[in-house]
């Protein structure tokens, strides 16, 4: 079985209807966003993803070569 690592799930079908209602629902923390319950990707605050990147200190096209794109 698949670990989520987030209090907030919502499903891909879900979100589409309301992506700024998960996000204020979630109060800030991660959102595990899911297709088929199966995690497909974490949902973040802007403002909690850019202290990441800061704190990584890796630039963007690092992180675009890691993910595959």
């Amino acid at each position: 079985m698949q670990r989520m690592e987030a209090r907030v799930a919502v499903s891909v079908s879900d979100l589409k209807k309301s992506p700024s209602g998960v996000m204020a629902r979630a109060e800030g923390e991660a959102v595990a966003v899911l297709n088929h319950n199966k995690v497909i990707a974490y949902m973040v605050p802007a403002e909690a993803y850019e202290a990441m990147k800061r704190r990584l200190g890796e630039p963007e096209a690092d992180w675009k070569r890691a993910s595959g794109e």
